[in-house]
This record gives structure tokens, C-alpha cells and sequence, in this order.
């Protein structure tokens, strides 16, 4: 194929959130050389959006909404990270969970403005029940969400297996690290939330309930990027290359999460021991006794 005239173009849904964020970052930086145009939605937020990037404005439930964004951009690629993530409010607002985290408007205005854009979907570890042991979960295992939130994100994948080929699913751990560089939704991560609560309560002579019985593998944000700008800039240089030139990566879901498998008490004691904060702060607590309202 002949190398394309102009650069990528990357649509980035919930760019001004917590990962958004610094994913634009990197974009911009490479779109110094001349590789990428970036643009960024937002729901509430305008300002969480890196100077540098066209700023619109993205309703995932709105058909007209969504038709204006894609059809003014017209992107080569489509990074869906926009969701509702709480999965204590996932169950609250079911049905407003469903339409954001399972966007079947987004795929279908696709079809119209971007037939040819490589679709990657931010997903969770949520989509298993949890009850996979030391092993843990591959990518080729069945699902079983037992929460709204998983619910969710396990429909969207289903949803874009069947109807986008062309697509990346980035099944996501729990993410941590430095605090956004511009106005978010949330200051932080549960690393800003670790670092604030067991320092005071170390100060207050209290103690911070932490799951002892939950594991996750956490993953840092610059990891989290590093992937997804690979993966476009390996459908950049498929797009340009003579067919055959470059392999596509294997595997159309992929696992993102870090090298432990920690609890959240693993996380904590983490934190004090780096801080200097008294491992008295932490309280273990089983998950499974915990009232949360959602599994």
C-alpha cells in the first residue's frame, strides 16, 4: 500500500480521565514528529484536555453526538476509554452503566464516519468472577462478571469481536501512579487514596480497612501507555508498509497488569514501608464479609 499523506489521526473517548490524560500526553509528544493528530473528548471536564489536541465535547449516549465527533475528525484510530468505572454506581445507575460502558452508538456511527479505524477498547479485569486461585486468569478464558461494571465491559467485547475485526480489547488491572496533570474526576489512584488515608490515620492513631482476600496485579499508567501507543504505531506502520512488511501483533484481547499479585493489605504495607508509615494503620478486612452493595 502507499504510505498515507497525512499522519494518523487518533480519536481518544474519556481523555480528560485519569488514563486519558496521560495517553495525550504521549500522543502529542509523538505527533512532534509528525506521526499523530490527537484529538480528545470530554464529557464535563473540557479542561482535562491536553492543549495541543482538538477538545470535543462526547455524548456515548447520544447518536447525534457521537456522528458529529467522528464525522469532523474522521479517525484512522479509535480509543475507546470513556466508562462509568465505579462499579458501586455501576449498580446504582444499571441502565446509564450499560449504555457508556457497552457504547453499541459508537460502533454503529463507525460503521458510517470510519469503516476502516482500528477500534481499541480499554476493558477491566472484572469481566471474571475472581475465583481463579494463584494461576490467575489468560485471555482466552471464559468470562463471568458478577457485577454490573464487568457485566458491561463483558458485552462491549462481545460486541466488538462480532461486529469490528479490526480491534484491539485491553483487559485492564487495577492502575496506579502519579497524580493527573490536569483537572479529573478523581485527584488520583488508589495510590493517592493509600499514601492520604494511611498517613493520616497513622497521625490520628486509627487504622485504614484495607481487602486482604482481593487480588489484583496492578499496573503502573506509563505501562498502560507504552501498549497502547505500540499498538498504534504497529497499525501505522501496517497501514503504510507493502502488505506482509509488518506482522500484526498476536492476539486481538490482551492482559494488562503488573508483575505481582497483590491485595490491597499488599498495597498498603507497600506504602508505609516506602513512607515510613506505621503498618498499624492498616486493618485487614475480608472482602467477602464486606457490604458494598456489588460484587
Amino acid at each position: 500500500r502507499k504510505m498515507p499523506e497525512r499522519p494518523m489521526r487518533v480519536f481518544v473517548t474519556g481523555a480528560s480521565g485519569y488514563l486519558g490524560q496521560f495517553l495525550l500526553d504521549a500522543l502529542l509528544l509523538a505527533s512532534r514528529a509528525n506521526d499523530f493528530i490527537s484529538a480528545g473528548t470530554y464529557s464535563t471536564i473540557p479542561d482535562g484536555i491536553a492543549e495541543g489536541a482538538q477538545k470535543i465535547p462526547l455524548d456515548l449516549r447520544n447518536k447525534a453526538s457521537i456522528s458529529s465527533a467522528l464525522t469532523s475528525f474522521q479517525p484512522d484510530v479509535v480509543i475507546n476509554l470513556a466508562a462509568l468505572s465505579s462499579p458501586a454506581v455501576c449498580e446504582k445507575q444499571r441502565e446509564e452503566a450499560a449504555e457508556i460502558n457497552c457504547p453499541r452508538l459508537l460502533v454503529e456511527e463507525m460503521r458510517q464516519a470510519c469503516p476502516s479505524a482500528l477500534l481499541i477498547q480499554l476493558s477491566t479485569d472484572q469481566v471474571f468472577a475472581g475465583a481463579a486461585g494463584p494461576e490467575g486468569y489468560r485471555e482466552g478464558d471464559a468470562t463471568g462478571p458478577v457485577n454490573q461494571y464487568g457485566a458491561t465491559k463483558a458485552a462491549f467485547e462481545e460486541l466488538i469481536r462480532r461486529d469490528w475485526p479490526e480491534h484491539y480489547i485491553l483487559r485492564s488491572s487495577l492502575i496506579y501512579g502519579p497524580k493527573p496533570p490536569r483537572p479529573c474526576g478523581r485527584s488520583g489512584t488508589f495510590l493517592q487514596f493509600l499514601d492520604d488515608s494511611l498517613g493520616e490515620a497513622g497521625r490520628a492513631g486509627t487504622a485504614v480497612s484495607l481487602f486482604e482476600d482481593e487480588m489484583r496485579c496492578p499496573i503502573h499508567v506509563d505501562d498502560c501507555v507504552a501498549v497502547i501507543v505500540a499498538l498504534i504505531d504497529a497499525h501505522r506502520r501496517q497501514v503504510c508498509s507493502t502488505p506482509g512488511d509488518v506482522p500484526a501483533p498476536e492476539g486481538r484481547t490482551v492482559h494488562l497488569g503488573g508483575p505481582d499479585r497483590l491485595s490491597r493489605v499488599d498495597m498498603g504495607r507497600a506504602v508505609c514501608r516506602v513512607r515510613g508509615y506505621s503498618e498499624s494503620a492498616i486493618r485487614p478486612t475480608a472482602r467477602a464479609q464486606a457490604e458494598m452493595g456489588f460484587r
